[in-house]
């Protein structure tokens, strides 16, 4: 998730509404443009902070599952182990 974020913030970058308009004769952008374009961007990295930080808490609580599964399947054998024996 990390990698695919930081790849994304680096690949989204939405062009400069005003050079945009320049380019093209009869479209006019300028600094409101801008402003919205960056706006956006900023809401956009917003949401992708809140996906990253859901993810790593999805991630550790996984973790912990998984450590807490192998835990108990051991304590489990142990005591399988500890039966055949008696």
């Amino acid at each position: 998730m990390r990698t695919a974020s930081s790849e994304a913030n680096e690949k989204s970058k939405l062009d400069d509404a005003e050079a945009v308009g320049k380019l093209h004769s009869g479209w006019f952008a300028g600094a409101a443009s801008n402003d919205c374009v960056a706006a956006w961007q900023r809401h956009l990295h917003g949401l992708s902070d809140l996906v990253e930080d859901a993810a790593a808490a999805l991630t550790k609580a996984m973790d912990s599952q998984i450590s807490e599964d192998v835990s108990l399947a051991q304590r489990l054998r142990a005591q399988a182990d500890w039966l055949e024996d008696a």
